[in-house]
């Protein structure tokens, strides 16, 4: 892993440079997501003539290291430096269209500014206030056209007291869901170690890194994968049964849970999605923006048909009139640590 260092205003960065292109994609992510936040909320300032206002209410230090992530994409990914603000432009523009009220303060409270992130408006990067004390929260999305927008994510141990803390049988769920969970990663450590001539364990331990056998599930090879994978089928599959149990039972709390997870925990939030494709051999030309608010996602609610879990898959699908909400574990990082993350997604049918 290389090391890009900056010095901007006397301060050095240091941002690295991995080795692998999914390492980098990830940094890219991260970086892309913070700067367009702030170009959005810029633009809409702009046009509001606040904006003025709107950098004086950013943080210094949060300016600088965007500063330095924008320095840092014109250096490893050129065309999407170059398009962000046209991206912005036009999404800051489809969000001008939803609004009634003319804006007269705009306020980013996104990923790099959680410290200050009032958990009332729920899963808003952008606050917008109007002259007459309208206020919207506003989430913003920068995705491929065709993919899976994240919503949510936690830990399996946790996930369903989380965000179905409402619903009864949830409770007795996620500590079934537990039990389950440490059974299994014991049956596949010991599988896996007997696999590799190991002595039998029901952790990976010192024995799996010095004899440097994998770590990630994609260094797997084929046999392992299917093994790990049944593991994986045997959580998801406690947790649709959860879901379906809550449906049936409990549906109106569990209705609340479910809000959360397609993200959106303020009622007031709109959600804006700009989904940009390859194009030309460019990787960030505009393919469509889509806005929906809270209100019309959540009407859709009582419409819900839950798809089970598919023989050696790792999701399952809820199923909306405008889309599917898939529910996936994944690992944290590393397979050989017991703990393991539920991703939650939604793809949307866009004409």
């Amino acid at each position: 892993m290389k090391t890009v260092k900056k010095n901007l205003r006397g301060c050095v960065r240091e941002y690295p440079v991995f080795d692998t292109a999914s390492q980098n994609e990830a940094l890219i992510n991260e970086f892309k997501g913070n700067l367009f936040e702030y170009l959005v909320g810029a633009y809409l300032a702009r046009q509001a003539a606040c904006e003025g206002d709107f950098l004086r209410m950013m943080d210094a230090e949060l300016l600088v290291r965007l500063r330095d992530y924008e320095d840092w994409l014109w250096q490893h990914d050129e065309n999407l430096a170059a398009q962000l603000p046209h991206l912005a432009e036009r999404s800051a523009q489809k969000i001008q269209t939803h609004l009634t009220h003319p804006i007269e303060r705009v306020l980013v409270i996104g990923k790099l500014a959680g410290a200050a992130h009032d958990t009332s408006v729920g899963e808003a990067d952008l606050l917008l206030f109007s002259k007459d004390n309208q206020t919207t929260p506003v989430s913003l999305k920068l995705c491929r056209s065709g993919a899976y927008v994240n919503t949510k994510s936690a830990g399996v141990r946790s996930f369903l007291t989380k965000y179905f803390s409402g619903v009864k049988s949830m409770s007795l769920a996620q500590g079934h869901i537990n039990l389950v969970l440490d059974k299994s990663f014991q049956e596949l450590a010991r599988e896996l170690h007997t696999r590799h001539g190991l002595p039998e364990q029901e952790r990976f331990g010192e024995d799996w890194t010095q004899a440097n056998l994998p770590l990630l599930p994609g260094e797997l090879n084929s046999d392992d994968q299917a093994l790990l994978q049944q593991h994986y089928y045997l959580l998801i599959q406690q947790l649709y049964h959860a879901f379906r149990e809550a449906f049936e039972h409990e549906r109106e709390s569990f209705m609340a849970g479910l809000s959360a997870l397609l993200g959106f925990q303020n009622d007031q939030l709109i959600q804006l999605t700009c989904f940009h494709q390859i194009k030309n051999k460019q990787r960030y030309e505009l393919d469509s923006i889509h806005l929906v608010s809270a209100k019309e996602r959540l009407v859709a609610l009582q419409e819900i048909t839950i798809s089970a879990p598919k023989p050696d898959q790792a999701s399952f699908a809820l199923n909306f009139p405008w889309g599917v909400l898939q529910i996936r574990v994944k690992p944290m990082n590393k397979f050989i640590q017991p703990a393991l993350k539920i991703n939650c997604s939604v793809r949307e049918n866009i004409d």
